[in-house]
């Protein structure tokens, strides 16, 4: 019990009540003390005005809402970087634009630079530049005058534009060996730029700004049974994703049986896996339940319980992208703050002129639940059981009074007679 107690109960230091909070706020989305009550809430209509002494003191994230992990490597081996250049393709792609831009400016001139210079050195060797008005020598190139006629030829060699002015002659063997291997880098450097701008721009990473989830998720009842759930939706109606399929992480502190804490523990939610509800067609905005039962790591948690929690739920959703084929990867994590206990999600579907219209912007729109039990689904279900002895019992005592087991003279009956009397 010491070790579930443990792993149960974080406290942090906070003095607004998560019980009472029917007010979020859309800085940072922090949830603050006051008590409104309304039927409905929406993160557009949300109060923007708080007090530092209301800010609940928030762990750090693991994962921010965006999908970014918020992890910082230090102390790395110094072999780090051999490795990074060995995989000079995959760097590249990660690269920002304007590194990307830079080292497509600082390429080209390099190369151009470099064989005008080799250009420049033929020349000058062979004594080009000694006879440039001499009308029977035979130079390695023609029209060579200074350096700058060597860069124009380098221009016009990398970017296959033509010889027409200047040109090679066929009097320098050395002169044919360097334009074939400027002709080779050449075409070397533009496949690798091109490719690496290919798969940037076409980069998982850029569809998965179109999947969006719900800011806030919540607790709910879905079939008599108390749930986690939250929304994820596709922004794009016509390229869908492909075998979409969601999985859901808490990641916590945790205490072992031997007393070793393990600071950051990851603990899987079930989704139905098993049975495949994981899997999403996610055609329209989608409702994702985590069914709270024995197993989860949810199960002990009440609305009390709730505020002093220290935890993070991380949602993944992995998919195929229709249009590129590659695979994409969304993702986003809840702190005990953005789950909502007691809210329900609105519907955003509606059916009209034999069409389904999505009503986008109920997407993070939730309504409150009447009577809403502020009890754990490990208290519910003790509740439940001790009503249910209850129920056998009583049915036990009524089926042997009924059957004559027990004797009119049963000094319990013989009370129950007189009290009746009495009455």
């Amino acid at each position: 019990m010491a070790t579930e107690s443990l792993n149960t109960s974080y406290a942090s230091t906070c003095n607004c009540n998560h019980t009472d909070m029917r007010v979020l706020v859309a800085n940072n989305y922090h949830p603050v003390s006051n008590h409104v009550s309304p039927n409905h809430i929406s993160i557009g209509n949300i109060s923007n005005s708080t007090s530092s002494s209301q800010m609940m003191k928030r762990r750090t994230r693991l994962v921010e809402k965006d999908g970014r992990c918020n992890i910082q490597y230090e102390n790395m081996s110094k072999g780090r970087w051999c490795k990074i250049i060995k995989d000079i393709f995959t760097s590249t792609v990660d690269m920002p634009w304007r590194y990307n831009i830079l080292m497509v400016v600082v390429g080209f001139l390099a190369s151009w630079l470099l064989f005008a210079a080799i250009y420049y050195g033929i020349a000058l060797g062979r004594g080009d530049l000694d006879h440039l008005y001499d009308p029977e020598w035979k130079p390695c190139f023609r029209h060579f005058e200074n350096f700058k006629s060597a860069l124009l030829y380098s221009i016009e060699a990398q970017t296959t534009i033509g010889f027409g002015y200047r040109s090679p002659t066929e009097q320098c063997g050395e002169v044919l060996f360097f334009l074939i291997l400027h002709t080779l880098w050449a075409n070397f450097i533009e496949a690798f730029i091109i490719g690496s701008f290919i798969a940037k721009v076409s980069r998982p990473k850029a569809r998965a700004k179109t999947l969006q989830f719900s800011h806030y998720a919540c607790m709910t009842k879905l079939d008599g049974k108390m749930c986690f759930t939250f929304r994820v939706g596709d922004l794009r109606q016509n390229s869908h994703i492909v075998e979409g399929h969601m999985r859901l992480q808490m990641v916590r502190h945790y205490l072992t049986q031997e007393g070793n804490v393990i600071p950051y523990k990851f603990l899987d939610l079930n989704i139905g896996h098993e049975i495949g509800i994981d899997r999403l067609f996610l055609v329209w905005p989608l409702q994702i339940v985590h069914v709270i039962d024995d197993k989860s790591p949810l199960y002990s948690i009440s609305r009390d319980h709730l505020r002093h929690m220290d935890f993070e739920i991380i949602a993944i959703l992995e998919g195929i992208v229709e249009a590129t084929g590659t695979t994409t990867q969304a993702r986003t994590s809840y702190l005990p703050d953005e789950i909502m206990w007691g809210f329900h999600f609105e519907n955003m579907v509606d059916v009209r002129e034999d069409c389904h219209f999505v009503d986008m912007k109920r997407f993070h729109m939730m309504r409150e639940l009447e009577d809403f039990s502020r009890c754990s689904a490990k208290e519910i279900d003790e509740m439940k059981e001790a009503e249910d002895r209850e129920v056998d019992r009583d049915s036990v005592w009524t089926s042997r009074r009924n059957s004559g087991i027990i004797r009119r003279s049963s000094p319990i009956l013989r009370d129950e007679d007189n009290i009746e009397s009495r009455i």
